[in-house]
């Protein structure tokens, strides 16, 4: 199921950009590990597509799958920005915002409730795509 190779590449990657998640909450570091894991496998597929997935869906996912690394530095910088013992609130609604955004890809998550958000991310668990446990898997 995980390709050694982009497992590499990916690690590497989350080390460089990233460091240790170790201080972000578990869940959120395994989705930050996912988006990299996914950057680095599309980048692969893009140099050969498979005939099995229709070109409109390739693309909506590649999409995704580039914004979503594209911004993860930027939320991982401010999520360590904000002081957990001062803030704990605060920090805690942007964990949940930030998987609410990258694991359960709520659309248009910035313009609802978070209890809008919470009865669409029950609906949404099933549809998640992560490795589970990958985070550990990096062994960063």
């Amino acid at each position: 199921m995980v390709d050694q190779e982009i497992l590499e590449r990916c690690r590497d990657a989350v080390r460089r950009n990233l460091g240790s998640l170790d201080d972000i909450p578990p869940e959120l570091a395994n989705t930050i590990a996912n988006v990299y894991y996914r950057f680095y496998a599309r980048a692969t597929a893009l140099s050969t597509p498979s005939g099995s997935e229709n070109l409109r869906s390739f693309i909506e996912d590649t999409a995704t799958v580039l914004s979503s690394h594209k911004y993860v530095k930027q939320i991982v910088d401010g999520l360590r920005r904000i002081d957990k013992r001062a803030k704990p609130a605060l920090y805690d609604y942007t964990v949940t915002f930030t998987l609410d955004v990258l694991k359960y890809q709520i659309d248009r998550a910035q313009d609802k409730s978070g209890i809008r958000r919470m009865i669409e991310r029950q609906f949404r668990r099933h549809k998640v795509k992560e490795i589970p446990n990958l985070y550990d898997l990096l062994k960063i």
